[in-house]
């Protein structure tokens, strides 16, 4: 199972332009972690540098939310996602959005997860320990 983990997402989600509580993954990604993602997985969102649709600003490559798994792949296979690259959805609730949180740079991501590389070669899911995951969380609820 993958309790925790960081899922890379595009910039401008969670301002409003698309559906937060549908997150969709890569065909690969899909098939790598359909049975191991489940229904309370807890996830950090990490904001990428590339844009999609109506946004047209680049993303902040930071942790910027936490969500919980609510809907599994099984249950959201009739719900299109808004890309066509990452096809396969799950539900989420935010437990924290990009308004009330301190928002984790790449730099101090990268330290604590000690790969000084990521988000590069990520495609999409970076699995976390507990610990790991609430070492992140306290960052990114810090005020």
């Amino acid at each position: 199972m993958s309790d925790y983990g960081i899922k890379l997402v595009w910039s401008g989600w969670g301002r409003g332009i698309t559906d937060d509580t549908v997150i969709g993954f890569s065909d690969a990604m899909y098939e790598r972690y359909t049975n191991r993602i489940h229904i309370g997985t807890r996830m950090l969102i990490y904001e990428t540098k590339r844009h999609i649709f109506e946004y047209p600003h680049d993303g902040e490559e930071a942790l910027i939310a936490e969500a919980e798994i609510v809907k599994t792949f099984a249950q959201m296979t009739t719900v299109k996602t808004i890309t066509k690259e990452h096809p396969h959805a799950v539900g989420v609730k935010i437990v924290f959005e990009r308004a009330v949180t301190t928002h984790v740079p790449r730099s101090r991501v990268c330290e604590i997860i000690k790969n000084a590389v990521f988000p590069q070669r990520c495609p999409g899911w970076y699995s976390l320990s507990e610990d790991t995951y609430m070492k992140l969380r306290n960052e990114l609820l810090r005020k």
